[in-house]
């Protein structure tokens, strides 16, 4: 396992020496990649810990009923390095400049027949509870989709999860939270 999640590194590595952006978020944008001290994107790497799941949690106590298959019950939820995939307001329409976030996701996880996904959906504050909750659902369906298109072998290791407005990524009422709010974030589990 270890020795696959190096070659898999360093093919990611060598894929993202020749790829570089500059662009940074307008008003109303996501929030892009940090850089480093001198201007640059840093590397994007796979944490190489797990948070062991705690066997006395079921499905349904940690991430509702229904969400995990029986071989990835118990199993490890992966510690990664995914950045969340940002939304326009009331919108679930993948923005281009995501989808390279996707795209190495769904290599990873082609690479590695032993993950599940879960990918959660949420909103910011506006809008009623029922509304953003059922957006917050068509940003994980529309995540699922766009994964499955471009690595169909994972179409039964994802999972989605509409949150909406709960589990906030910033509890302001700015502009600038909201973007953080409209969001889809990546939960990965290894098989017991």
């Amino acid at each position: 396992m270890a020795k696959s999640l190096f070659i898999l590194l360093i093919v990611l590595l060598i894929g993202l020496t020749g790829c570089s952006s500059t662009s940074t978020a307008g008003a109303g944008g996501a929030p892009q990649a940090s850089s480093n001290v001198n201007g640059q994107s840093e590397a994007f790497t796979i944490a190489d810990n797990t948070i062991k799941l705690n066997p006395n949690e079921t499905i349904s106590t940690q991430f509702g009923e229904g969400l995990l298959p029986n071989e990835f019950v118990n199993g490890e939820r992966i510690n990664h390095n995914f950045l969340p995939v940002y939304f326009a307001y009331d919108s679930a329409n993948i923005e281009s400049s995501e989808n390279s976030k996707l795209k190495m996701l769904a290599g990873f996880l082609e690479s590695n027949a032993n993950l599940f996904l879960i990918v959660e959906g949420f909103c910011d504050e506006r809008g009623s509870e029922e509304y953003n909750r059922a957006l917050s659902e068509r940003r994980a369906l529309a995540i699922k989709s766009l994964l499955e298109s471009a690595a169909p072998s994972i179409q039964a290791r994802i999972n989605t999860v509409g949150y909406g407005e709960e589990r906030p990524a910033d509890s302001a009422t700015t502009p600038e939270a909201y973007a953080k709010n409209r969001r889809a974030e990546f939960i990965i589990i290894s098989k017991r």
